[in-house]
């Protein structure tokens, strides 16, 4: 039974989170620019604002339960003087953008007060009685990095532990 449970704890993060990515689908992978970049695309980090909070809420199905909250920061360090004030990528001048990126994000999952109710107990002239209640807590932290390697190369990576 083990075996078969292994990997789903944190099944939950496969349906997205944050407002914004969760309307746009998959497609917010490729304009990551916000805090929500964090989980979705960390080098994307370095493409919005020097610093950012959220969270949220939300029910996925109607029983769980699911709040995130995230951060992002950024070094915002003069970098070499390029040889134009303005690169290809998004416009983002190039004498003031970020050296690197940091991120971190919490996501909370609860099922609770769920009536389990053993098959041989219900019958068409009995009350339906649960023979117990289920819940379920899960939690993922993680922490993101993101830097430039060249003036039109970025790399992110994040870290996910439960």
């Amino acid at each position: 039974l083990a075996a078969d449970q292994a990997g789903n704890e944190i099944a939950f993060l496969d349906s997205g989170l944050g407002a914004r990515p969760m309307g746009m689908g998959t497609a917010f992978t490729a304009i990551a620019n916000d805090r929500n970049a964090v989980l979705w695309n960390p080098a994307g980090m370095l493409m919005g604002k020097p610093f950012e909070l959220g969270s949220m809420h939300t029910t996925l199905g109607t029983d769980l339960d699911v709040y995130y909250m995230n951060g992002m920061w950024q070094d915002i360090a003069p970098t070499k003087e390029p040889e134009s004030d303005y690169t290809t990528d998004y416009l983002q001048p190039k004498k003031n953008r970020p050296k690197r990126a940091w991120g971190v994000y919490w996501v909370h999952a609860n099922i609770s007060g769920l009536p389990l109710v053993e098959e041989e107990s219900v019958s068409a002239n009995t009350d339906i009685l649960p023979s117990d209640y289920f819940s379920y807590d899960a939690n993922a932290l993680g922490v993101s990095y993101a830097q430039w390697l060249k003036s039109n190369i970025m790399v992110g990576l994040t870290a996910t532990g439960l």
